[in-house]
């Protein structure tokens, strides 16, 4: 009998030892969705978690509705690849960076700069490419917000920042 694979599965199931994968820029937690994510909401996690997140463990016509509304410069459908994952913003983590964006949380991200987000390893990619003088997240419809910017100069020390008044060892865990 071979292994069961979580690939193509939007939202991977359970995985027992193996660290969180995550990545913090500018105060922004980001995290993809799995099952061990929404067990975070306790025992009765399949009644407790965010509606929204639970919908994408039983089937991803969510996000598909909306991507398939959506058109690009080219008139042709986005659509999510075999390998794609849930991201999220989880929690922002308080600093002088990201004002007014403390009350995100759980905001399903579409883009950041202007680059389609399918997994935290192209969040790492997109944010070495910015978009002029700012960094631009985009937030599936229904978050708290639909877009945040960060500016691109104090990222940088802005995350030091953050790693050094929080402990924070690492800012990446992939």
């Amino acid at each position: 009998v071979s292994s069961f694979e979580d690939i193509g599965r939007l939202v991977p199931l359970e995985k027992i030892g193996d660290r969180p994968r995550y990545i913090i820029n500018g105060g922004f937690l980001f995290q993809e969705l799995s099952l061990n994510y929404l067990q975070m909401w306790g025992e009765n996690w399949d009644s407790r978690a965010p509606m929204r997140l639970r919908l994408f463990l039983e089937n991803k016509r969510s996000l598909n509705t909306f991507l398939k509304s959506k058109k690009d410069t080219k008139n042709k459908s986005i659509k999510k690849n075999f390998n794609s994952r849930i991201v999220l913003v989880t929690k922002v983590i308080p600093d002088e960076i990201n004002i007014g964006y403390q009350k995100i949380s759980n905001a399903i991200v579409l883009k950041i700069n202007n680059k389609e987000i399918d997994s935290l390893e192209d969040v790492d990619k997109a944010f070495l490419d910015p978009d002029g003088i700012f960094h631009r997240i985009d937030f599936l419809p229904g978050s708290h917000r639909l877009s945040a910017i960060l500016p691109v100069k104090i990222l940088n020390e802005s995350n030091q920042r953050i790693q050094n008044n929080f402990s924070i060892p690492n800012l990446k865990s992939l």
